[in-house]
């Protein structure tokens, strides 16, 4: 059976019906003629081949199959942290072994054919384009003579350390009533995530949370000296809210990248929206971190902001770029509000999308008028799966307002 049989693509009836092509193959110009295919073939009408479905004209930019190790709390491999399903991993065989199963191979399918499972397509972080600029973009990241549906090596890892939090914020998964509490990965899977990460040689980063608190895990700060010591670059999206004595204040200083969730610089509507968290905290923490990095003589963590925009938030943008410019912050992601049923007795929020025409446009203007301040500041901005496009079409303000 040839690599792609299993998604009803015959490779060498297409190689046999057209002779140009395996040409191209045989000289390495194109993989194989199911790269052919999906990248002009189809366009061209080319004879043979053929999938048991059609392919769509677009599909998430995501190469995170690819690149990207995840380890769930409970130790499996896993794509991406939207992806439910995980891959149990063997001791002896380890990740490349998992990123050869047949889970990371049927999504590299389903991202090249536009033909998505219900993760990918509700995905709100990478945005969708053209089938052909995934397949462009994907071709020299490979190794050489692999094929579009094998893994190359893993460049990024993420690991998901626990799915509890010291916060309840009024719009998270964990403040639903009935919510399953989460739990921490238990030391044996700590163990066992460190040894495959150790393994992995050099990566570009290691992120060390998933949807839950890092610090909130009581063995956060070992589990992460020890990738720190095995020279892995950390990285961490965290609240950063918590009091942190000076063994844990070390360890995150000597982090590549610190990410705070935080969504606005308003005091009062930041404790009433997170609940259990102080802006004044926030700050100090990250004086403090910087101060042990100057100490012991290493470079400081690269501090950015991690931003929820939503009703209430993006009307006080301009206060939060002032405040990201003031406390050193470099970049910036902002991303969209996931609704779940609002709490009784709490202030709830709201998404953009949620809001009447003018509402909307009022916000966008706030938006705009904050992009001023980050432009000016040198402060880099990225909004998580281009969310804000359709809502300036619909309002009529278009992104060029914001650059003008």
């Amino acid at each position: 059976m040839n690599r792609y049989e299993r998604y009803g693509w015959d490779e060498e009836r297409y190689l046999a019906a057209n002779p140009d092509v395996r040409m191209a193959v045989e000289q390495g110009v194109v993989r194989d003629g199911y790269h052919h295919w999906l990248l002009m073939g189809r366009q061209e009408n080319r004879p043979g081949g053929g999938f048991d479905h059609p392919v769509a004209p677009t599909t998430r930019l995501c190469f995170d199959p690819w690149v990207n190790a995840e380890f769930t709390v409970d130790g499996r491999l896993k794509p991406c942290c939207n992806l439910r399903r995980g891959v149990t991993l063997d001791d002896d065989a380890g990740v490349a072994a998992a990123h050869g199963s047949e889970l990371f191979r049927d999504l590299r399918h389903e991202i090249l054919t536009g033909n998505l499972c219900a993760e990918c397509s509700r995905c709100h972080i990478r945005p969708m384009v053209p089938v052909e600029q995934v397949i462009t973009r994907l071709f020299p990241q490979l190794p050489p003579g692999a094929g579009l549906l094998d893994g190359g090596r893993a460049e990024t890892v993420r690991i998901d350390v626990t799915s509890r939090c010291n916060l309840r914020c009024v719009y998270c998964a964990l403040s639903v009533e009935g919510a399953d509490p989460g739990r921490h990965m238990t030391d044996e899977n700590l163990e066992r995530v460190g040894r495959f990460v150790e393994s992995l040689g050099t990566v570009r980063t290691v992120g060390v949370n998933g949807h839950g608190e890092t610090t909130h895990h009581p063995r956060w700060r070992e589990f992460c000296d020890q990738l720190i010591a095995a020279g892995k670059p950390l990285s961490i999206i965290t609240n950063l809210g918590r009091a942190y004595d000076d063994d844990e204040i070390a360890t995150l200083a000597r982090f590549r990248i610190i990410e705070i969730s935080i969504d606005t610089a308003d005091e009062g509507l930041l404790r009433r929206i997170r609940r259990k968290v102080d802006l004044s905290r926030i700050v100090t923490n990250m004086a403090h971190i910087r101060a042990r990095a100057l100490m012991d003589g290493i470079a400081a963590p690269h501090f950015s902001f991690s931003c929820g925009l939503y009703d209430q938030s993006i009307t006080r943008l301009e206060a939060f770029a002032a405040l990201a410019a003031a406390v050193g912050v470099r970049t910036i992601t902002f991303w969209d509000l996931q609704k779940y049923p609002d709490l009784p007795g709490q202030q709830n929020v709201q998404p953009l999308s949620s809001l009447d025409d003018e509402a909307l446009a009022e916000g966008l203007a706030c938006f705009d008028r904050a992009m001023v301040i980050f432009t000016k500041s040198r402060i880099r901005v990225t909004v998580a799966g281009n969310f804000l496009e359709p809502l300036r079409a619909r309002a009529g303000r278009p992104r060029e307002v914001a650059a003008s």
